[in-house]
């Protein structure tokens, strides 16, 4: 279909018009929510075509923008009073590469071409930061199948049983298992670890795999004669646009970048008070997520959630049809896809990610309709050249270290990329993605080491950290930030992550898993890891922790696999002794996998897991302490707690501060009205009407109100303890409390390029005036006033950002919808929808999606019902 070339409707002459789309399944309440894909044009086209609708527990739909109906997907696995949800379009479940070829790689099933149109990124090991669009898909190979003689269907716990079967130990990890006949059939779960006769396909006890949690068989698969499920084990080959540069090898991590969808849920009842799931877009599975008990002290009012990504930081993508050595031509546009503007994209950087060409970075000195213009000579592009438009910067490095990345062309304002993320896209270093901690106007130093230091090869480009989400809970002022690469949930920044082991083997593909014992027959170790590993006979271990230094080897082969957490490999000499003399205690957790330097960590605050997750809800008591001092591989806690447990207490180091703090400190005293800290010199009562969050030792999970201050004093709502000198940890927090109708837009897309991805709006709620604006870099809040300033929000409220300088709101029981311009801070009207008021409920079901020819619609439910409109935004 050819794309439309402009847009002649005109202000005033024209005014907006809603359109009835296709009823809701059923009507909406506090517990629905929707989202969207926050970049339409970054991935395979299906990502612009459904807004995800939540509207019950048994009622999970997407509504098909293309041709106005709505489609059921699996239901959620927990329940919840009411969710907010956001799409994070390059996110996908990990695995290791099965097979490859030049052009090929081999992963765990899907079905016959739904594969296809996806970007495939080799995400480590081998090829590491190769980007591939799938181009074709085999049908899925049956590798196995069988039938089920026992099951476990329970969260946390899933695993079939076939008891004619002699499997060797981790054959089939990687790989998709499908009920293929009687009950439950064409259900898919991505294998975990197996026995010789078992298929681990959920294990909340395999730490290392963070989703491991998959939701139950729905309808449940039996095992009882006559009716047993059959099964299949299958895998598929996909290949790729163009080769490999670099093929990848069994040390290849890959991710189909199909998007995960994030839920964040209220809890009313018990702590931690929220749940997490994730949401596989590819193959329509549920995951629960762990919570990490201290982070909310009560249920909230109302919750909103929102991500940083890597797809925002993408503008455009597409393939070229030919160019020369200073311009890309892409003449398919105006075609089946809306031509460029003159000129949209200067400044900007194109860079090549596929076919000739691959590698190649530019910066935009100019565009016609169809043609990219750079200055720099290059590889000509050609009809095999697949591209991308990257928005926020970019470059080739001229140096770098452990630490920094060091481009000299630049001239960056100081610290202006804090909390983004700097991705090594190719040469030295692919692969890599790291948050930054701060700039110069040159030097980029980011957050920990890099594991191979970029160079003048380096190409990179800033990003939003694609890691972090962030989560607000109605009924305080504290924001929460989901760590979803430590599944640690915190307040303050996170450094560094781990899990507690005091022995660990490693295998290039899988985070390293913690040993509770070693043994030997002469020179063959017999190695026992603390939960089920994914190991195969032939992959190469690294052993650490034993107090023989025999056991203690790098990249040798694995002999034998025995069992499901045993294995055996060849040592260079007999050990003496069987001892693992490392271990975990009430002040000292021990991380043998960890080479950090000495006290680089004193001061920071540890968040950390003192017990296994509770499969069923994700909930996972916790701690947070500050840390004295640490080694090389342990970190000494302040004051004694719950000790870490071996291979099961996941950590995050973080800053000893929170998001929003004006202040913070720690306490010298105090009482269960009163913080007190001496080393201070406050303005009397500067911080009354603030909150105070205690992060540390006694009350870690409160936030209490402030009355008033001396200069050393804070005077605060009735606490659970007393807080302790040199122990107690504590932040000022400068925003506002956040009530009902809360939400949080990351503006990530802004026309001035000062703003892009710098601030994140939330809607206050509780019917007060205006928002808040957090700016990432800083990690202050601007209590910013718009102009006008009188619309209060609370109930009812819905908001959706169009991806430039435009958030939208609907104010609560009306049917009025407004504009804040993110950049100039003025509101005017954004229509309103003709028809009855709703009866205003929590939750956001509002979104803006955009059609191939760059039109953008506003979508949105009628609060309580099930009327859904949508509205073209041209003014």
């Amino acid at each position: 279909m050819p794309a439309l070339t402009s847009n002649t409707l005109t202000r005033q002459v024209d005014l907006p018009t809603w359109e009835w789309t296709r009823f809701a399944p059923a009507v909406s309440s506090a517990l629905s929510s929707t989202c969207a894909a926050e970049n339409a044009n970054f991935y395979q086209e299906e990502h612009g075509r459904y807004i995800y609708y939540y509207i019950s527990l048994t009622q999970f739909f997407r509504y098909d923008t293309w041709t106005d109906m709505y489609q059921q997907l699996s239901s959620p696995a927990l329940g919840s009073t009411f969710t907010s949800m956001k799409y994070n379009s390059s996110l996908g479940i990990e695995d290791k590469v099965l097979g490859t070829s030049s052009n090929t790689i081999t992963v765990a099933a899907v079905t016959q071409q739904s594969l296809v149109g996806y970007d495939v990124v080799i995400v480590s090991g081998t090829g590491a930061g190769q980007r591939r669009i799938i181009t074709a898909a085999a049908e899925p190979a049956i590798a196995d199948s069988g039938i089920v003689t026992a099951i476990s269907n329970t969260l946390g716990s899933i695993s079939i049983t076939d008891s004619t079967k002699t499997w060797a130990v981790n054959q089939w990890a990687g790989y998709t298992l499908r009920t293929t006949g009687n009950t439950g059939v064409s259900q898919v779960r991505r294998i975990l670890s197996n026995s010789a006769t078992v298929i681990v396909l959920g294990d909340t006890l395999q730490m290392n795999k963070p989703f491991n949690n998959p939701a139950i068989f729905a309808p449940a698969i039996n095992a009882t004669a006559g009716s047993q499920a059959n099964y299949a084990i299958e895998s598929q080959v996909i290949t790729v646009d163009s080769n490999w540069t670099i093929v990848p090898d069994s040390t290849s991590v890959y991710r189909i970048q199909s998007g995960l969808i994030y839920v964040v849920s209220n809890n009313p009842s018990v702590t931690p008070f929220f749940t997490l799931q994730a949401y596989d877009v590819l193959t329509d599975t549920w995951y629960v997520l762990p919570c990490n008990q201290q982070v909310f002290s009560a249920s909230g009012t109302d919750i909103s959630i929102e991500r940083t990504s890597e797809s925002t930081s993408i503008w455009f993508r597409g393939k070229a049809t030919g160019g020369s050595s200073t311009t890309l031509i892409d003449s398919g546009l105006g075609i089946d896809r809306a031509a460029w503007t003159t000129n949209q994209w200067v400044n900007y950087w194109v860079y090549i990610f596929s076919g000739t060409g691959v590698g190649q970075i530019r910066q935009i000195t100019g565009n016609t309709t169809t043609t990219l213009t750079w200055a720099s000579s290059g590889t000509a592009a050609d009809s095999t050249s697949r591209y991308l438009i990257l928005g926020f910067d970019a470059g080739i490095a001229t140096a770098g270290a452990s630490t920094t990345i060091t481009d000299s062309s630049k001239s960056w304002s100081a610290n202006r990329w804090t909390n983004y993320a700097v991705r090594i896209l190719a040469g030295t270093g692919a692969g890599q993605v790291r948050p930054i901690v701060s700039n110069t106007a040159t030097v980029i130093t980011i957050v920990g080491s890099w594991t191979t230091n970029p160079d003048s090869t380096s190409v990179y480009a800033i990003q939003g950290d694609p890691d972090k989400f962030y989560i607000q809970l109605g009924g305080i002022a504290a924001l929460g930030i989901h760590n979803s690469d430590s599944m640690v949930t915190s307040f303050g920044r996170q450094q560094d992550f781990g899990i507690a082991r005091s022995a660990s083997a490693t295998v290039a593909g899988h985070q390293p898993i913690a040993i509770t014992s070693v043994s030997n027959s002469t020179t063959t170790a017999t190695v026992t890891t603390v939960h089920n590993h994914q190991f195969k006979v032939g992959n190469l271990v690294t052993v650490r922790g034993a107090s023989d230094a025999n056991y203690n080897v790098t990249n040798v082969s694995i002999a034998t696999v025995p069992s499901a957490t045993t294995f055996t490999y060849t040592m260079a000499g007999t050990p003496a002794s069987n001892t693992i003399t490392n271990s975990n205690s009430t002040t000292v957790l021990q991380d043998v996998t960890k080479n950090w330097t000495t006290n680089q960590w004193a001061g920071f605050m540890l968040y950390m897991y003192t017990a296994a997750v509770t499969a069923s809800s994700g909930s996972v008591t916790g701690q947070v302490a500050r840390i004295t001092s640490n080694t090389a591989t342990t970190l000494t806690l302040v004051v004694a707690g719950t000790a870490p447990t071996n291979g099961v207490s996941r950590y995050s180091i973080c800053t000893s501060t929170a998001i929003g703090a004006a202040d913070f400190g720690l306490a010298t005293g105090g009482s269960t009205t009163t913080v007190v800290d001496s080393g201070k010199n406050w303005v009397v009562n500067i911080w009354a009407g603030k909150r105070c969050r205690i992060l540390t030792t006694t009350g870690v999970v409160q936030e209490v109100a402030i009355s008033s201050n001396t200069s050393t004093t804070l005077t605060v709502s009735t606490m659970g303890g007393t807080p302790i000198n040199g122990q107690t940890g504590y932040a000022i927090l400068e925003q506002t409390v956040k009530s009902l109708g809360l939400s949080t837009n990351w503006a990530f897309g802004t026309s001035d390029a000062n703003y892009k991805g710098r601030y994140i709006f939330m809607v206050r709620g509780g019917g007060v005036v205006g928002f808040d604006r957090l700016d990432i870099t800083t990690d202050r809040f601007n209590l910013i006033y718009t102009t006008p300033l009188t619309e209060t929000l609370t109930t009812g409220t819905n908001t959706a950002y169009d991806g430039q300088d435009l958030l939208f709101f609907h104010k609560d029981a009306t049917q009025r919808i407004m504009s804040l311009n993110v950049v100039s801070g003025k509101i005017n009207g954004g229509s309103m929808y003709p028809y009855t008021v709703p009866t205003a409920i929590i939750g956001n079901r509002m979104e803006i999606f955009t059609t191939k020819d760059g039109l953008k619609y506003m979508w949105i439910n009628r609060a309580s019902f099930q009327e859904c409109f949508r509205c073209l935004i041209f003014w």
